[in-house]
């Protein structure tokens, strides 16, 4: 996977063994800030980087351990925390997405949303949906949307862990995008071929 910062200064790549954050500015060519390499068994591996380009989320699994790593970078490649979440299986699909200023990151995992902040994990919730297939979080952190392909369910959540609704769509949930302020979210009908835009605020309680 490739990321880049808002300015266009800082791009993080993750690739099948590692991951690594370039910096340069156009047309300049972009130099190597720092990378950093994980096990020869790594099966999987995401980067995401926030968008003032401070800080970086890497997720990968490690075949042999059966683990699933999560790790968190500042810009000059110092490790802030690190956390195995376990393992649910041989079949594992992992997504990301960060906060723009860094403060929050969260993941998905196969039926599982994790919730981080600078000091680590925070939370988890089980949807109970298998192949959740992607998740989206509020510019402030607040809000998280996430997506089952298979479940056909969309899942709305705050930063508190408070499930606030969840929605059945006919077919398959497809990706999902949620608004800077946290009231607005898009996802698609995969199987019907559909658009659909909702209003949070209006499911709220």
């Amino acid at each position: 996977s490739v990321r880049i910062s808002s300015d266009g200064n800082y791009v993080a790549v993750a690739y099948h063994w590692g991951v690594s954050l370039l910096n340069g500015q156009l047309p300049e060519p972009y130099t190597l800030v720092w990378e950093h390499t994980f096990s020869k068994y790594t099966q999987e591996c995401v980067a995401r980087i926030s968008a003032d380009g401070k800080y970086v989320i890497a997720i990968y699994t490690d075949f042999l351990l059966r683990e699933v790593i999560v790790l968190y970078y500042d810009q000059t490649g110092s490790l802030l925390w690190s956390q195995s979440i376990g393992w649910k299986g041989t079949y594992y699909s992992i997504g990301a997405a960060i906060s723009p200023n860094g403060e929050y990151a969260v993941m998905r995992g196969n039926t599982t949303i994790y919730f981080f902040d600078k000091a680590g994990l925070r939370w988890s919730y089980n949807t109970g949906e298998e192949e959740l297939s992607s998740i989206a979080i509020s510019s402030d952190g607040n809000f998280i949307v996430a997506s089952s392909h298979f479940g056909k369910k969309v899942f709305h959540l705050n930063k508190y862990r408070t499930l606030i609704w969840e929605i059945s769509l006919p077919k398959a949930a497809g990706q999902v995008a949620i608004s800077a302020n946290g009231e607005y979210f898009a996802t698609t009908d995969t199987g019907g071929g559909s658009i659909y835009l909702y209003f949070s605020k209006k499911y709220f309680n």
